[in-house]
């Protein structure tokens, strides 16, 4: 089951899943990206080093959705910091994400894509000093040799006392997005060109105040006060170019230090400043904000709003607009501060790095791509059990509900004797075979007659149910009623788990009864429209089957006629073959469904439907 479980569209829907809400993550499209609500993965090959890639480029982007403030000016430094602080907390929550974003590391790493050498700026080796420290010490990631070389670029370029500085600055715990940025702010005050840039303010302050000019030093009472540390922070005493941020501008997100040390305006914005949007994210919602709660549960309702069909137009929005949640790249839509050349910050994260790479990947491939990437994961409405059912309806369903009863029978009696093997001699035991005394007189002494009984083979069965526009009518009555009879017959069998949906229903995959819920009659208030979504379907039912703890796997698609796309049945069920799932057409008076799945049989009359349906299920249980 772990090609399964792996398939990167059946990750994607239970990651959508397990975040409850707060993101969604679809496959399929042009480039990898996020909107600060969604995650995008492009069209992928199936291999192991696209699934890498993958999961763990969702996990980066979603812990950035969870936890990441966007209101927070992002730059490059900052990300370096924020990437560490998000990734523990992710890994927390979803201990599968720290599995694969330790793979990701460990991959890049492996493929040398990332390194520290002479060609990077000052700014980017103290960015990925830092960062790879982190990375090692906070995470516990595997960085090679990248934290060494960036010791070594460290000492040659800014000296111990630079590094020993940094090292104090990233200490301890960071609580929030805006104390990452003030951190970031910190680390670069300590870059040579912003110190010198100080000294030359400094000056020109002290050349002002000497001069009796009380004006520069009222434009600046909006800005920082005092450090904590008692020493004095200037930079906020004039209004100059290449003093940092005036009082009237940014000063109010500043206030005092927080740990101590001198805070230079001049290299950052305050963590108060609302700034623009980075990246596409969206500011709108809550989906930014820090959220430490535990929303592991399973919350299948949560795509049920995610019209399937806005897939490729939503991707292709977001691959115009937004780069990957807290990207370093965002430092492109930033004002350059006086004194602060961000050409020099080309540091890119994890995330960021996992973009390019995955989309190199999708354009190498070209239409070389695996079978599954073709089809794409629909959407899922939950049947509504509330309100008055339809009188017709009710009153068909119930004479199923009558018949279900002698169908349960029958199958408990199927399943009861398939549970014994046929009986056998051996040489010991209680009751001698007559017919096998002969055996004495040959010297051997298997005469005794002994049954075993073994254990029943647990099956997992999802139906599948056509209501496509040509099962308007009679038709859909009678399905409706075979599938209640059925479901109600098969619900409480002891080795059987049975789930039922109807495909394409309004938004794609319509969910009459899920893996181990009861079934309800108001579940059934089904109607026929649209085409024939098999495919799509056959991939939904494999996604529910993924996480079934049961050995045997079996989906029965229940059609009038043929699918959307039949060529692409055969590849499905060999794909799903390779998993462990059966496969089994049904037919409605459809003599085509022999000719598209390879074990189907044909229903001439609709009356005879759910008795065909129990005596194919009767030969494969």
């Amino acid at each position: 089951m772990n090609t399964l479980e792996r398939a990167l569209p059946i990750v994607a829907r239970t990651i959508s899943e397990k975040h409850s809400g707060k993101l969604n993550v679809f496959v399929g499209g042009n480039r990898a990206c996020t909107d600060g609500k969604n995650i995008y993965l492009p069209t992928l090959p199936e291999s192991k080093e696209a699934r890498i890639l993958a999961r763990g480029y969702i996990d980066h982007e979603a812990a950035h959705i969870r936890y990441t403030d966007f209101q927070v000016k992002n730059d490059s430094m900052t990300n370096a910091l924020e990437d560490i602080r998000i990734e523990k907390l992710i890994s927390k929550t979803f201990l599968g994400a720290r599995k694969n974003l330790r793979d990701l590391t460990n991959w890049f790493v492996q493929q040398n894509d990332i390194t520290v050498s002479d060609k990077d700026s000052d700014h980017d080796v103290l960015a990925k000093y830092v960062h790879f420290k982190l990375r090692k010490e906070v995470l516990g990631h595997n960085v090679g040799n990248l934290l060494d070389e960036g010791i070594a670029e460290m000492l040659r370029r800014l000296g111990k006392d630079v590094m020993q500085k940094a090292d104090k600055i990233v200490a301890g715990k960071m609580q929030s997005t805006a104390d990452a940025s003030r951190r970031a702010q910190k680390l670069r005050a300590l870059l040579p060109q912003n110190n010198q840039q100080d000294q030359q303010s400094q000056q020109g302050q002290q050349s002002q105040q000497s001069q009796g000019g009380q004006q520069g030093q009222g434009q600046g009472q909006g800005g920082s006060g005092d450090d904590s540390d008692g020493s004095s922070d200037e930079s906020g005493q004039s209004g100059q170019p290449g003093q940092g941020d005036s009082g009237g501008q940014n000063g109010q997100g500043q206030g005092q230090d927080q740990d101590g040390q001198n805070d230079q305006d001049g290299q950052g914005n305050g963590s108060g400043e609302s700034g623009e949007d980075q990246d596409g994210a969206d500011q709108s919602g809550q989906d930014g904000q820090p959220d430490n709660s535990n929303d592991s549960g399973d919350s299948g309702d949560s795509e049920g709003s995610q019209d399937p069909g806005q897939n490729q137009e939503d991707d292709q929005a977001c691959g115009q607009g937004g780069n990957s949640a807290g990207s370093g790249n965002a430092d492109s839509e930033i004002s350059a501060e006086p004194g602060r050349d961000i050409s020099q910050e080309t540091f890119q994260g994890l995330g960021e790095t996992a973009r390019e790479a995955l989309n190199q990947i999708s354009q190498s491939a070209g239409k070389d791509l695996g079978f599954l990437q073709q089809v794409r994961m629909p959407g899922v409405t939950t049947a509504k059990t509330s309100g008055d059912l339809n009188q017709t309806i009710e009153a068909q369903l119930e004479e199923a509900r009558l018949k279900s009863v002698k169908l349960r029978h029958k199958l408990q009696g199927v399943l009861e004797s398939k549970r014994r093997d046929r009986e056998r001699t051996t040489r010991s035991g209680r009751k001698i075979d007559g017919k096998k005394v002969y055996r004495l007189s040959c010297g051997d002494t298997r005469v005794f007659s002994r049954k075993r009984e073994h254990s029943a083979v647990n099956t997992a069965v999802h139906l599948l149910l056509d209501t496509s526009g040509s099962m308007s009518g009679t038709d859909l009555d009678r399905a409706r009623q075979a599938c209640y009879s059925l479901g109600l017959a098969m619900e409480n069998l002891k080795y059987v788990n049975l789930a039922i949906s109807s495909f394409p229903g309004m938004r794609g995959i319509h969910e009459i009864k899920r893996f181990g819920r009861s079934l309800q009659m108001k579940s059934f208030n089904i109607g026929a429209m649209g085409g024939t979504p098999a495919v799509p379907a056959m991939l939904h039912a494999a996604y529910t089957l993924a996480t079934q703890p049961e050995p045997r796997k079996m989906i029965f698609v229940i059609t009038d006629g043929g699918p959307d796309r039949p060529e692409l049945v055969p590849k499905m069920e060999d794909w799903l073959a390779s998993c462990g799932v059966e496969v089994f057409g049904l037919g409605i008076r459809c003599s085509a469904v022999k000719q598209v799945f390879r074990e189907a049989i044909v229903v001439d009359h609709i009356n005879e439907l759910a008795t065909e349906i129990f005596k194919a299920l009767q030969k494969k249980l």
